[in-house]
């Protein structure tokens, strides 16, 4: 038992998921003052926000000082009431919206067991558990792609994953289901691939369009007659959007809206949003908001033109992963001025197109092809 523990916790996947998961727990620590009692400040809940009329049963719960609430409230609600049929969905705001991307919601309201107590812990559960798997299924992908399995660092110094664990958010989830789907579809795997893109799907309304990309990669190479092309990998890839479809006519009829409608303030015209964004960081930069300012621009920049290179990159089509990436960079470009004007937002809207980007500029090693990751 001790020898099989050293050996796995020699392997580089392992250490690097271990990694991703410390980083996230330190910053945690920090989050709540290293007073594990406090794990519930991370739902980020004012005791004025309507949700409180619940968490306040919990004797043991600690709410925010500010007025303001942020994303942890909302799976706070998806995991007390998952299909909306309860009273939570209507304690916060617009919550079609918010329904659209429920799994991490669900997976911590699986995980505390129905439990009010334990919805803190089971949500940070979560998002750790998430660091570690994507830190671990990233590394393999690294591998696979013909490169170096400490690779699979990108998930810890991915700063909005980081964060996304300390607010209660849920890229670090979305991120392990991303990197997981990813390695079993190039591993040919594909039970267990049209199970984790079906969650995918669930998981953050711009990773829907992962799937769509693999299903037009497969799409091409049935047209081209690539040899191992089949419609039964279309069919696959397409399982996820075509059950959250559903999920989303469920939304319509139960909230009497689309969720896209409560959303549309997220989207603008693609770089618009972006342009914006830079311009009101640049005015906060010789304001009183000096300092916010001052580290939003260079964040900005760096962020945009990593995007654009990976779409540059991305448009050459070398492998399933490129047409994933065009339609997630895409939507990504295409956000309004308050998903990316302050830090906090901008890492989080950049956090998972920031995991693909570096398979997208590398891509498979020149001796490698997509045939020899399947192997």
């Amino acid at each position: 038992m001790v020898g099989w523990l050293r050996h796995t916790l020699a392997r580089v996947d392992v250490a690097s998921g271990l990694i991703a998961a410390v980083v996230a727990l330190l910053a945690v620590s920090a989050s709540v003052a290293g007073n594990p009692a406090k794990l519930s400040l991370l739902v980020h809940m004012s005791s004025r926000e309507p949700m409180a009329a619940i968490a306040g049963t919990d004797p043991a719960f600690v709410f925010v000082d500010q007025e303001a609430h942020y994303d942890g409230v909302y799976f706070y609600a998806i995991a007390l009431d998952p299909i909306a049929t309860g009273g939570a969905h209507r304690l916060i705001d617009r919550a079609a919206y918010r329904y659209g991307h429920p799994l991490y919601g669900w997976l911590a309201g699986m995980l505390s067991l129905g439990q009010l107590q334990l919805l803190p812990l089971a949500l940070l559960l979560v998002g750790l558990a998430g660091m570690f798997v994507a830190g671990v299924a990233a590394s393999r992908l690294w591998e696979a792609s013909g490169w170096s399995p400490w690779g699979g660092l990108i998930v810890a110094f991915n700063p909005g994953l980081t964060y996304a664990v300390t607010v209660d958010a849920s890229e670090a989830m979305g991120a392990a289901v991303l990197t997981g789907a990813l390695l079993m579809w190039l591993k040919r795997r594909d039970a267990l691939a049209c199970v984790l893109l079906v969650a995918l799907s669930f998981a953050k309304e711009v990773l829907v369009l992962v799937p769509l990309g693999l299903a037009a990669w497969e799409f091409r190479n049935l047209r081209h007659q690539v040899p191992g092309a089949s419609p039964r990998r279309v069919a696959l890839a397409l399982a996820g959007p075509m059950l959250y479809a559903i999920w989303y006519l469920y939304l319509r009829f139960q909230f009497g809206q689309w969720p896209f409608q409560q959303g549309l303030d997220v989207l603008s015209i693609p770089l618009v949003g972006w342009l914006d964004g830079l311009g009101r960081a640049s005015v906060q930069a010789i304001s009183q908001q000096a300092q916010i300012g001052q580290v939003a621009v260079p964040l900005l920049a760096v962020a945009l033109v990593g995007l654009l290179l990976g779409v540059a990159r991305a448009a050459r089509l070398r492998w399933p992963l490129d047409p994933a990436y065009l339609l997630v960079a895409f939507l990504t470009l295409s956000v309004g001025w308050l998903a990316v004007e302050f830090p906090k937002d901008l890492i989080r809207t950049v956090a998972l197109p920031l995991v693909l980007l570096p398979f997208v500029l590398l891509g498979p090693r020149a001796a490698q092809s997509v045939e020899e990751v399947a192997a």
